[in-house]
């Protein structure tokens, strides 16, 4: 949130929780998302040129209103 505060264009993110991910798409309206494992976004090829090329990537703990630990 902070990022898309300071003027950052938001292009995307991985979340493999289903009701998160709605609520995270619905917040952030991100231009690519992934509903799936990190380890198996990681294997994929072919992503959009424009992830190849970011100023930022931020990968973040879950919200601890949201971590199952």
């Amino acid at each position: 949130m902070g990022y898309k505060l300071a003027g950052f264009r938001h292009l995307g993110g991985v979340e493999i929780d289903r009701k998160m991910a709605k609520i995270y798409q619905k917040n952030h309206s991100p231009e690519y998302f992934y509903l799936e494992d990190l380890r198996d976004f990681n294997e994929r090829d072919g992503l959009p040129p424009e992830l190849y090329h970011l100023d930022i990537l931020d990968g973040s703990p879950p919200c601890s209103a949201f971590s199952m630990s």
